[in-house]
């Protein structure tokens, strides 16, 4: 009888157990399902994590990437703008400008000389750190580089390395030529053959509309080279102006804070050549100081 008792005992609890569990699986499911459908009604999107295991996470992650690319790339043209380039740098003097801009809250763009930026890495470093603009001018210097075309082009390639190692990025592809794309100490069939060569691969060589001058002497007087900018600026609303930050340009430096203000106060809008739209480069090839 009392096994009988005990077997009935256990048979009710192992019921009561069952249905308890049942009700709470199904509670639990029903909230679970309830918290879906609050999700799904909630204004707020619920932040989700990409999965870059799936390719088309990847895919649209890519477009969106390149809709950004062509949103800059389709900027228009400011009504006025500018381009304050320093060549034969770096140097302490490089410094000197680099305060000056930043101060100012505005960028450059600097051509390099390979070996300069190799003897002063940290200033070349501290230039891309400062989201300037680092391109090739040439490794050398040396006028003897336009004598074969493989020898100048080979000077561009060695200066590239030199900018890629020292900030970590592979310069856009834009070159200024030492003495400019037309210069008269190079002979004229090579001179060209270098430029076709340039040109052909996808290589953009820049010139200038606006020369401050400071190369005439080893120190030319700070007014003059105010006075060369401001007066070439009044011919032209979209211009490259030529300066320089080697060692010997001190004059260069004390300039420059006259001459950016210059340029605020008319309205100029200040750009680099590693943003540079469409609009843009139709215009400074327009201009001939693109690939003239």
């Amino acid at each position: 009888m009392k096994r009988v008792k005990f077997l009935w005992l256990l048979a009710v609890f192992f019921l009561y157990a069952l249905g308890f569990g049942g009700s709470y699986l199904l509670i639990n499911r029903n909230s679970a399902a309830a918290a879906v459908i609050m999700a799904s009604n909630a204004s707020v999107k619920v932040p989700t994590t990409v999965d870059s295991s799936d390719p088309r996470e990847e895919e649209y992650l890519r477009k969106k990437e390149i809709q950004a690319n062509e949103a800059w790339k389709n900027r228009p043209l400011s009504a006025k703008e500018v381009f304050l380039t320093f060549d034969d740098g770096p140097s302490e003097n490089t410094l000197k400008v680099l305060d000056i801009l930043n101060k100012n809250d505005i960028k450059a763009t600097f051509f390099v000389i390979g070996k300069n930026a190799e003897n002063n890495p940290k200033i070349t470093e501290k230039l891309a750190e400062n989201n300037m603009c680092v391109l090739p001018h040439s490794q050398t210097h040396d006028y003897d580089i336009y004598k074969k075309r493989e020898r100048y082009m080979e000077d561009y390639r060695q200066c590239v390395v030199a900018i890629k190692e020292l900030t970590g990025k592979t310069p856009p592809s834009f070159v200024r030529m030492p003495g400019g794309s037309d210069n008269r100490v190079s002979p004229r069939e090579e001179l060209q053959s270098i430029k076709q060569q340039l040109i052909k691969e996808n290589i953009y060589y820049v010139d200038w509309n606006v020369s401050s001058g400071d190369a005439a002497a080893a120190r030319v007087p700070k007014d003059r080279i105010i006075g060369n900018i401001l007066g070439e600026l009044k011919y032209t609303s979209y211009a490259v102006i030529l300066m320089h930050d080697s060692s010997l340009k001190t004059t260069s430096v004390e300039a420059l804070p006259e001459v950016i203000k210059y340029l605020k106060d008319k309205g100029y809008v200040f750009r680099t050549f590693d943003d540079l739209s469409i609009a843009e480069e139709k215009e400074l090839e327009k201009l001939k100081v693109i690939n003239r």
